[in-house]
């Protein structure tokens, strides 16, 4: 997305990178802070998670939050559980591009207790 811009300021949150503006520093999550992190937990105000932004071997656990509302390609390098703080219903209504995770078997734990298997 934006390759290339050498003068851009990420803000931290976790083990991620963000970009945002003055009223959400946290809008797109764009990338681990290093790529052997082995957990992520998305800061409550990103809406967009950019592509390939977590795409590490190691990471194990990530926290996705309600708040966002597209995945891109490859956000995620192999991720098999994923913990949505969110129904299953909000988890369907997410923007997810194609290949947005690679794994077929994940499965994602919503928070009202629904499990969603596969590539829903």
């Amino acid at each position: 997305m934006f390759s290339g811009c050498n003068a851009l300021h990420y803000n931290g949150y976790d083990n991620a990178k963000y970009l945002g503006n003055e009223n959400n520093p946290y809008l797109i999550l764009m990338e681990a802070t290093d790529s052997s992190i082995t957990t992520c937990i998305i800061s409550e105000q990103t809406k967009f998670i950019a592509n390939s932004a977590l795409n590490c071997y190691n990471l194990k656990s990530i926290t996705i939050p309600n708040s966002v509302k597209m995945i891109d390609s490859f956000a995620f390098f192999s991720m098999e559980n994923i913990t949505y703080q969110g129904t299953q219903k909000e988890w369907n209504a997410i923007s997810k591009a194609d290949y947005w995770n690679p794994v077929l078997n994940y499965t994602v734990h919503c928070t009202d207790g629904d499990i969603v298997k596969g590539d829903s």
